[in-house]
């Protein structure tokens, strides 16, 4: 009893230990940065949400976790509505650590990332900065609403298609 009660907690610490430490991450132009996990973003919603923070030095990248669903069109900007004071990049990752998509200097030195996952479940957004830049950043994020199917009426209408003269249709 005793030692499944220990290998629980050990088994719990390592997770933790796992989930909360910082991971190398091979950069561009930047060689190897620190990553550090800051939490949840939202379920991103059709209108622009926003995640703030601040990289302390030009060797660290901030990582944010986020569920995206398949066919839906995201995307994680820098670019106004977000900002940033520094020369920015984001990348995004899928739960595995495989490097999806990432982008610098979209619109001037900000960076922004469109993507449509083809699998529902667990992304990692990365800020960074381009080389060893760093400072405040505020992501924007959001995804495109479905482009909505016409109507079809299901009233029906009298006298479509009846002939009133030779050669002509009556509408």
């Amino acid at each position: 009893m005793k030692t499944h009660y220990f290998l629980k907690h050990l088994f719990a610490g390592l997770l933790l230990c796992f989930l909360f430490t910082e991971a190398p991450l091979s950069g561009q132009s930047g060689g190897n940065r620190n990553i550090v996990r800051q939490g949840w973003i939202s379920e991103p919603a059709t209108s622009a949400q926003f995640r703030t923070g601040t990289l302390p030095d030009g060797s660290t990248a901030h990582r944010w976790d986020v569920s995206l669903q398949s066919g839906r069109t995201y995307t994680f900007t820098h670019c106004s509505p977000g900002g940033s004071d520094y020369d920015d990049w984001l990348l995004l990752y899928d739960d595995n650590g495989v490097q999806l998509v990432s982008n610098d200097d979209t619109c001037g030195l900000k960076a922004q990332i469109t993507y449509t996952p083809t699998q529902s479940g667990l992304y990692w957004l990365v800020v960074s900065g381009f080389s060893s830049h760093f400072g405040t950043y505020t992501t924007a994020y959001w995804y495109e609403p479905p482009a909505t199917e016409p109507s079809v009426s299901t009233n029906s209408v009298s006298n479509i298609g009846e002939t009133t003269t030779p050669g002509r249709v009556r509408l």
